[in-house]
């Protein structure tokens, strides 16, 4: 319960309430302004195709987030987990209760299993990034929408809940042309919940009655600390930067690109960073029967602290229910040398309550979790015309991650966490995700009087995998703290 204004009648209120950037709740809000964060060109919607082509002046890590409401019937739901975060995509509604209602991914025509996303609820706050989260907005030429049975015959029965089709940029003929993009985005706290001042610390007119709650004896004018949650955060920003290069010739046609953005966000040491690298060519064979399309991208990401819904190692908990008649200014300093233990320990005087609470502070800086991604993706596309109405195609992409995911509580951590230890407890888990996917086809036009022949034939092969090693528990109690490793 989140003591309202006064006035009000208490109302329930979520703790994890992700506050949103001004930038992000302006696209969202039925009132926002006029000028849109994306401007699109949208071509007619053909066969379920709903085709756009965006400009992005603003970009979001995620460029799936910058396609909201840009197309009927599609729902877009960015998560708490701040910039990078992962998304859900609901086209034309919900299709099942148990099962997932996400859309499936295809980039240049093959079909892209969507890795991650979800994250913690409920007794487990971590945040989360996607695999689709990772491609570079300036690497994209194009988008389309696909529902229903335009879907479902491109893609098989994976594409039930409809397509988003991504196509990339290759290089284009002429002259060697460069672009270089640049953007900053600053956010802060758009809507927060309401809260009284009124009341002190306690409950039921009682100072005595709790330590975390506030609805505690009258405020004076003098007592009144004045807090608001807004003093806990802090003004989140994110660089965005990039270059690409394009060059060819009748040909071969060649694409480059680099691509950077950096993000500090409004949760205190919340970071997220990500660089791409992104290579194809185009070449054309004997004279021009055969294709060879080859491309290959490198991207490095890493995070710290995404924080998802969910009570347990979240600081909103704490900011949001810090007591009205407490000096917030006191706990900035979160954490304490013990003389007897000759290391530094939690302050937060106000106790763990129901929710398990911790100084939101300490929990930014001594609960940290933190991810490390390395991911590569290769691909290659070849097709020869044997005659002008039989052609042969044949296709490959592999797409390998590495990520290795730790979590570092310290020593004075409350115990529900550290699973009793007084010493800390430490987790990593080392995740590597393979994907793999090859196609053959052989494709027949062929118009005969008054009649066109058109056959596709082909076979395809697809495998995706995710093995994840780890290991996680407390710090032994004649081990040192704060001495994060793991001893086999």
């Amino acid at each position: 319960m989140i003591p309202t204004s006064e006035g009000d009648l208490p109302r329930s209120t979520s703790a994890a309430v992700r506050p949103t950037s001004c930038a992000e709740a302006y696209e969202s809000a039925s009132y926002a302004p006029k000028a849109p964060l994306v401007n699109a060109r949208f071509s007619h919607e053909k066969k379920g195709a709903f085709e756009l082509r965006p400009i992005k002046e603003i970009k979001d890590a995620n460029f799936i987030n910058s396609l909201s409401g840009k197309a009927a019937g599609v729902v877009i739901n960015a998560s708490s987990s701040g910039v990078g975060g992962a998304s859900k995509v609901v086209m034309r509604g919900t299709k099942s209760i148990e099962q997932s209602s996400n859309a499936l991914y295809v980039i240049d025509g093959i079909p892209m299993y969507n890795f991650g996303g979800g994250g913690g609820t409920e007794f487990d706050s971590k945040g989360a990034t996607e695999a689709i989260a990772d491609i570079n907005p300036d690497d994209i030429e194009s988008i389309s929408f696909l529902t229903g049975a335009a879907a479902a015959a491109m893609y098989g029965s994976n594409a039930a809940n409809g397509a988003i089709v991504v196509t990339t940029k290759r290089g284009q003929i002429g002259k060697l042309s460069a672009t270089f993009s640049s953007s900053m985005e600053f956010m802060n706290p758009f809507v927060l919940p309401k809260f009284q001042n009124r009341y002190g610390t306690g409950t039921r007119g009682d100072a005595e009655g709790s330590p975390i709650l506030s609805w505690g004896p009258k405020l004076n004018p003098a007592n009144q600390t004045g807090y608001e949650p807004t003093d806990f955060f802090d003004t989140g920003a994110a660089y965005s930067n990039s270059i690409t290069l394009s060059t060819g010739t009748d040909k071969n046609q060649t694409f480059f690109s680099a691509a950077a953005v950096n993000s500090e966000g409004m949760i205190p040491n919340n970071r997220y960073n990500r660089y791409n690298f992104t290579f194809r060519n185009t070449t054309h064979f004997l004279n021009d029967k055969m294709k060879l399309d080859v491309g290959a991208s490198y991207i490095i990401q890493n995070d710290r602290n995404m924080t998802n819904q969910g009570v347990y190692s979240n600081p909103l908990v704490s900011a949001y229910l810090f007591p009205r008649g407490d000096d917030f200014s006191l706990v900035k300093a979160f954490e304490r040398y013990d003389e007897a233990r000759k290391i530094n320990v939690a302050y937060w005087p106000q106790g763990e309550g129901d929710l398990r609470m911790q100084n939101p502070y300490w929990i930014a800086y001594r609960n940290v979790r933190t991810n490390e991604k390395k991911r590569y993706m290769l691909n290659a596309g070849l097709t020869y015309d044997i005659l002008d109405w039989l052609n042969v195609s044949a296709r490959i992409r592999v797409d390998n991650t590495d990520n290795t995911y730790q979590q570092k509580l310290y020593a004075s951590t409350i115990s529900t966490l550290t699973e009793g230890s007084t010493q800390g407890h430490y987790t990593i888990q080392k995740v590597n995700e393979t994907q793999t996917y090859a196609d053959f086809m052989v494709n027949i036009n062929k118009r005969i009087d008054d009649f066109t022949v058109v056959v596709n034939a082909g076979t395809s092969l697809s495998d995706n995998s995710s093995d994840l090693l780890g290991y996680g528990g407390p710090i032994r109690d004649t081990g040192v703290p704060n001495v994060f490793h793991v001893f086999d």
